[in-house]
């Protein structure tokens, strides 16, 4: 078991891997840091000095355009007025 598997079940909403009986569960990052998973409704990321955390709807795919931010420092939460979402990267 990774930390992207316990993350997976701490979150059961982000659905199944999309990857599932394809025999392969995770991805290791173009720069040998980081390994990621895709979900039915996310992918979460994981590295050593983040941990393991998720991405979805519009940030992850604004994030797939822009790796350079980095690796998710948190998993996307509300704004506190209601109106947005965000991950710190």
């Amino acid at each position: 078991m990774t930390a992207i598997d316990d993350k997976w079940r701490q979150i059961p909403w982000i659905g199944p891997p999309v990857d599932e009986g394809a025999g392969s569960d995770e991805m290791a990052m173009p720069d040998g840091r980081g390994r990621a998973r895709d979900f039915q409704h996310g992918t979460i990321y994981w590295t050593a000095e983040t941990g393991a955390h998720e991405v979805h709807g519009d940030i992850r795919v604004k994030y797939a355009q822009h790796r350079f931010l980095g690796y998710p420092l948190t998993d996307e939460t509300g704004c506190p007025d209601g109106r947005g979402r965000f991950n710190h990267f």
